[in-house]
Order: C-alpha cells, then sequence, then structure tokens
C-alpha cells in the first residue's frame, strides 16, 4: 500500500502462480485505488435508486424458490 502526492491511497498486488494449474499459471501486477473503487460504487448506487426507487425495498422481500429459480442469477 501507497499513497499518492494527494493522500490517495493506493494497493498493489504481485502474484506468482504455480501451484493451481486450472488458473492460468504465471505472474500478475494489479494496481487499484481502493477508495475510487468505494465512491464509484456509492455513486452507481445512487444512479440506481433515483432511477428505479422501489427496487431496493423489492430486493429485501424473501424470494421463493423453485426448480426454475438458478435461471434469475444467470446474466443475460
Amino acid at each position: 500500500h501507497f499513497k499518492t502526492k494527494k493522500g490517495h491511497r493506493i494497493t498493489l498486488t504481485l502474484q506468482n502462480n504455480l501451484k493451481n494449474p486450472d488458473e492460468t499459471i504465471g505472474n500478475m501486477v494489479k494496481l487499484a485505488m481502493p477508495d475510487q473503487i468505494e465512491a464509484e460504487r456509492k455513486c452507481f448506487n445512487r444512479t440506481c435508486a433515483m432511477r428505479h426507487a422501489n427496487a431496493f425495498a423489492k430486493s429485501k422481500e424473501k424470494m421463493e424458490w423453485d426448480k426454475n429459480s438458478w435461471q434469475m442469477m444467470i446474466p443475460r
């Protein structure tokens, strides 16, 4: 972890995979700004809430599962 001159947190992940042959074997380098990811998520949630005011309330309702319910979990 380190910070920019403006104080933004940055994470640097270095990973090497040699043990799991089901995954890509090799190296990975990832830079991320966690504060900005969180800010983006909050903005997205606000935008969705404004466009679909009852969607959040509907998502809290208990869902009845049947043999076809798993179909809703597949992205379309």
